[in-house]
């Protein structure tokens, strides 16, 4: 993996063909490889659990971010709207404040749009910014 640049790639080992071998292989196997996916494509045997931890895997390198986004910017609002999940939006005066999920090659393009929201401490000092 670290000669094709892919290191830090998740990875994700999936045992193929249950269904030609005994349980007791099965289960050995499962000891040596306990974070493993063991499926039968064929007999549609462990689909459910590869396709949960093919998710997991995904969500996992989403980025999440709060965008304030002016109504100016319908093309950014396009893009964010086809192009990551929105959690959450609020419609203000000035624009859309967006709770979004997305990959992170959109960060660049996104990033002149980050909103962080002010929060007073509890000794209820002055915010330094």
């Amino acid at each position: 993996l670290n000669e094709i640049g892919v290191l830090d790639t998740p990875t994700l080992l999936v045992f193929n063909k249950i269904d030609k071998v005994t349980g007791e292989v099965v289960k050995r196997v499962r000891l040596k490889y306990p974070d493993a996916v063991f499926i039968s494509a064929l007999k549609k045997i462990g689909m459910q659990e590869l396709y949960s931890r093919i998710k997991d895997i995904i969500e996992s390198q989403l980025l999440s971010l709060t965008l304030k986004v002016p109504y100016t910017e319908s093309k950014t609002l396009s893009f964010i709207y086809e192009n990551c999940e929105v959690v959450e939006k609020e419609f203000l005066e000035d624009g859309v404040l967006l709770s979004i999920r997305t990959d992170f090659k959109f960060y660049s393009k996104l990033s002149k749009f980050i909103y962080v929201r002010a929060v007073a401490s509890k000794t209820k000092q002055p915010l330094k910014t």
